[in-house]
C-alpha cells in the first residue's frame, strides 16, 4: 500500500502534501503514510515537522485556534511577470560563480595532490548495475528496525561515525543482493549523500538547504570490517572537500536555472530514457537523517517505528534512508518496481551485515 501511495503523482491543484491513514493492521495497530513533495521540506524539515505533530506523552489535547491566517490569493500572470523582472538582476550574479567555481576546482586538485588521490569519487564514475535505468512510475518498498546501540557498539569499536557504519551496512546489503543476481561489479559501488547545510547556510530563507557528498561503498571487498574502514577514511576526506566546496555552492548555482527551461529538460530527459545511455553518475542515494532519541505520541498513541522513504531518480532507480527513532535506527528502501521487484531482499540482508559487523567489534573489544 505504501508502494502503491509513493507511486502516485501528487494533485497539483492541492497543496503539496497528504497524509494517509491506514487502519485494521495486526495487533490493533494504525500506519500513518506521509508524503509530500522536496519542493517544501529536505529530510531534516520533514522529520522536525513530524516531530512538531506529535507528543511527548500521551493524552495531550489542544483548544483549537481561534482565529485562521487566510491563504494569499494566487498570484496573475502579471505578478509573477514583474517579479520576474526585479529578480532579473539577481540572475546576473551567475557571472560572478565562474571564478569561484574555477578557484574551487583548483583547490580540490591542490588537495587531492597533497592528499595522495583519497576523497569524493567522480560522478559518471559509477559501475552500471540493474538499478541503474530509467524509471518507471511504479515503486516497491522494504524496510527494517535495527537497534541503534548495535550501530554506535561497531562505530566505538572501530573508531568510525555513526554515517560511516549505515554505509557500510547499506553497501554490505547491497553487496549480497547483487551477488545474489550475480550482478556485483568488480569496482566499488558510488552513493550520493545527502548533506544537511542548516546549520551553516548563509540563506535564510526556504526550508531545503541540502548539499551533497559522494561517497564508495567498497562493494568489492568482502570483509565487513575492512570495508567500513576504507569507507571512514574517504569520508574523512570527503568531508574536508565538501568543506572548500562550501555549504552553499549547489544552491547557490541552484538558483540561477531557469525554472521552464529545466522542466523541458527533464522531460527530454525522461522522454528517451537518457539515463540508459550515458555514464552512471551515482549508484543510488543513501541518507541518514537523525531523529528523536525519546518516545512520542501522535493522536495519544505511542510511535513504535518511524519508516523514511526519499526519492528516485532516473538513472538511481533505489534509495536507502534510514532515520533514528528512540533508541531504534529504521531502514527505509524504496525503488522502482520493475528495476528492482525483490527489494525486501535487500531489507533482509541488513540484520546480516550489522551481525558480522557486531561479532567483529566484539572480538576486538
Amino acid at each position: 500500500l505504501a508502494a502503491d501511495i509513493a507511486g502516485r503523482p501528487l494533485d497539483r491543484s492541492r497543496p503539496l502534501w497528504e497524509m494517509w491513514v491506514v487502519e485494521g493492521l495486526p495487533h490493533g495497530k494504525v500506519a500513518v503514510v506521509s508524503k509530500y513533495h522536496h519542493a517544501i521540506v529536505d529530510g531534516i524539515t520533514g522529520t522536525n515537522m513530524m516531530m512538531h505533530l506529535c507528543d511527548m506523552q500521551p493524552g495531550v489535547s489542544y483548544t483549537p485556534p481561534a482565529d485562521i491566517t487566510p491563504a494569499e490569493d494566487e498570484p496573475s500572470d502579471l505578478q509573477l511577470a514583474g517579479e520576474a523582472l526585479l529578480n532579473l538582476p539577481g540572475r546576473l550574479g551567475m557571472v560572478g560563480m565562474v571564478p569561484k567555481t574555477v578557484g574551487i576546482l583548483g583547490g580540490l586538485v591542490q588537495r587531492r595532490r597533497e592528499s595522495g588521490g583519497r576523497g569524493m569519487p567522480l560522478p559518471f564514475t559509477a559501475p552500471r548495475t540493474p538499478f541503474n535505468r530509467a524509471i518507471t512510475q511504479h515503486r516497491a518498498i522494504s524496510f527494517e528496525q535495527t537497534e541503534l546501540s548495535d550501530i554506535k557498539e561497531i562505530k566505538t569499536a572501530f573508531g568510525v561515525k555513526v554515517n560511516d557504519v549505515v554505509l557500510a551496512v547499506v553497501g554490505g546489503a547491497l553487496r549480497s543482493y547483487l551477488e545474489l543476481h550475480d550482478e556485483l561489479p568488480e569496482t566499488s559501488l558510488m552513493a550520493s549523500v545527502p548533506v544537511s547545510t542548516h546549520d551553516t547556510s548563509r540563506h535564510e530563507e526556504g526550508t531545503n538547504k541540502v548539499s551533497t557528498i559522494f561517497a564508495r561503498l567498497y562493494t568489492e571487498i568482502e570483509d565487513p570490517v575492512a570495508r567500513v574502514l576504507a569507507i571512514a577514511e574517504d569520508n574523512r576526506g570527503a568531508k574536508e572537500e565538501h568543506n572548500l566546496i562550501g555549504a552553499d555552492f549547489l544552491q547557490d548555482w541552484g538558483k540561477y536555472a531557469p525554472p521552464n527551461t529545466f522542466q523541458l529538460a527533464a522531460r527530454a530527459y525522461s522522454s528517451f530514457k537518457l539515463a540508459d545511455h550515458h555514464p552512471v553518475v551515482h549508484n543510488l542515494v543513501i541518507s541518514n537523517v537523525p531523529g528523536p532519541n525519546f518516545p512520542m505520541y501522535f493522536l495519544g498513541v505511542r510511535v513504535s517505528s518511524m519508516y523514511p522513504f526519499g526519492p528516485v531518480f532516473h538513472g538511481a532507480g533505489l534509495t536507502a534512508t534510514v532515520i533514528s527513532n528512540n533508541g531504534h535506527l529504521d531502514f527505509g528502501f524504496i525503488a522502482c518496481k520493475e528495476l528492482v521487484p525483490d527489494v525486501d531482499k535487500i531489507a533482509d540482508a541488513v540484520p546480516e551485515v550489522i551481525t558480522e559487523l557486531l561479532k567483529a567489534a566484539r572480538e576486538k573489544a
